[in-house]
């Protein structure tokens, strides 16, 4: 359980997965799109497998790629909002 939110591993799994989901369904379809769909799935297969201290990194790194994506993906909507006005 997280100490803060007292949210199970599985129940934040289960957020993870309606995550990648509303991404896939609601954000323009893109490469950008996909690799932020993919490090989701990715982060949930390690939150699953309840990998052992070695995957640590390996999970900091994914959730990092996963801010910078979505960092892009908003970039990216922002300058077309922008060239719109």
């Amino acid at each position: 359980m997280d100490a803060v939110t007292k949210i199970t591993l599985g129940e934040r799994n289960r957020e993870l997965i309606k995550l990648a989901h509303k991404i896939d369904l609601l954000m323009p379809v893109g490469q950008t799109h996909k690799d932020l769909c993919d490090c989701i799935v990715v982060l949930s297969t390690h939150l699953k497998s309840g990998a052992a201290d070695p995957m640590v990194a390996e999970r900091l790194k994914n959730i990092s790629n996963m801010v910078i994506l979505a960092r892009r993906i908003i970039s990216e909507e922002l300058k077309k909002i922008e060239s719109s006005l």
